[in-house]
């Protein structure tokens, strides 16, 4: 298996070299300086990985879950074996000094709750193993467990939020698709047709658990045309046309409304950046390129735990026709009229900033199915408030405005 760096060309350059067995064209699309870096495929049937050392400067070792902080997002370093948290201010980034162990196979990262409770945590770290069989594992607090492995399936990056994790890869026979997993279970979202690739190798996935990613035409110079939108059923909610180059294309995650796609040091025209692109309802507009010249470890991959929803409501949930916010705008306090006995069984009232930050919010719940929430020191804004009662989710949304 090859290693993924921050270095390397999107996911269809791996496909190439495969279908092709031609090692000269795999050196001259992986690497801008035509060399490939191979691994020998040590034999992972029983692997638990494990690090007994006492954490290095700076690496944080947690229980119960690990911390979601504002506006930061994580990247994987594989040379150096960490995972390394930033923070994005302003279009500055900033690293925090926060790091985790981590190990040179793991590639993808995904940040999600673990439902399986292998980890103890939750949320924590997922992230995949490149070596044969494609293995998914969880970041325990100080260790990582192998959690599942498919053999008939080579992962690639991965991504999530909260009880959604996706992964990108290729089956035995060489096509590319993308795949959510739950629980021991992975299904397939999307396939790419004949003559069409993923050419971002990872996706984001927003508050409300769809996925984005981009495709295009399988033709050199490889650039992006669409970028989709997607639940977890496979279910097309958007498609944006949007067009980059996509050389070394290593990662992406979201924060806010705003997706960030990682472009290594061999893109041709932003090397070693971050490429913003900002969606909404309707649109999805690429912004001015953000330097991310920190070359502390070849990164292979992205993630974040602040999401929007840049598209709005999901589809596949029962969304705000059924919850009655007033009034609305609202300037300190709102009251939410909740579907018949809902409120008995409430796990959960967030409220979702313009920004993308989840906020967990006290309430007051009476018997007549509505609920009270209170807040203050708030930006004005668009708002979205999430509930989670039972296995069901439910949203509504307000404008938050000052006296």
């Amino acid at each position: 298996m090859f290693k993924r760096s921050f270095t390397r060309l999107p996911i269809y350059a791996i496909l190439i070299f495969f279908v092709l067995i031609a090692s000269e064209v795999a050196a001259q699309f992986l690497s801008p300086t035509g060399v490939v870096d191979s691994l020998k495929t040590p034999d992972t049937s029983s692997l638990s990985l494990s690090f007994s050392e006492a954490p290095g400067p700076g690496e944080q070792v947690f229980s119960g879950q690990v911390p979601c902080h504002p506006s930061s997002f994580w990247v994987i370093s594989q040379n150096t074996n960490l995972l390394q948290e930033f923070q994005l201010v302003n279009s500055v980034i900033t690293p925090t000094g926060i790091t985790y162990p981590s190990y040179s196979f793991l590639m993808g990262l995904a940040y999600a709750n673990d439902n399986s409770g292998i980890s103890g945590m939750s949320p924590t770290f997922f992230a995949t193993g490149t070596f044969s069989p494609s293995s998914l594992h969880v970041f325990d607090g100080s260790s990582w467990d192998t959690i599942s492995s498919f053999p008939v399936i080579n992962f690639l990056n991965c991504s999530g939020f909260e009880n959604d994790v996706y992964v990108d890869g290729y089956t035995t026979s060489s096509v590319f698709s993308l795949f959510h997993y739950s629980n021991g279970i992975i299904s397939t979202v999307y396939t790419c047709p004949p003559g069409r690739l993923i050419m971002v190798a990872d996706q984001a996935v927003d508050a409300n658990g769809n996925v984005y990613f981009f495709v295009g035409p399988a033709t050199f110079p490889y650039h992006t045309d669409s970028l989709f939108v997607m639940n977890s059923s496979g279910n097309l909610l958007k498609s944006f046309p949007v067009s980059f180059n996509c050389a070394n294309a290593y990662g992406c995650f979201m924060l806010g409304d705003t997706l960030y796609v990682g472009l290594g040091i061999g893109n041709q025209i932003n090397p070693a950046t971050l490429l913003p692109v900002k969606i909404n309802q309707n649109t999805a507009t690429i912004g001015t390129p953000i330097p991310f010249t920190f070359t502390t470890g070849n990164f292979s991959d992205l993630e974040s735990c602040n999401p929007g929803m840049p598209v709005g409501l999901p589809a596949s949930v029962e969304v705000a026709e059924e919850l009655s916010v007033f009034p609305n705008p609202a300037i300190n306090h709102l009251t939410v009229k909740l579907p018949k006995l809902a409120g008995s069984q409430i796990e959960d009232v967030i409220l979702i900033t313009p920004q993308g930050r989840q906020i967990h919010t006290k309430y007051l719940y009476n018997n007549n199915d509505l609920l009270q929430l209170q807040f203050e020191n708030m930006a004005q804004g668009l708002y979205f408030v999430k509930i989670r009662v039972g296995s069901k989710i439910y949203y509504g949304k307000f404008d938050h405005i000052k006296n």
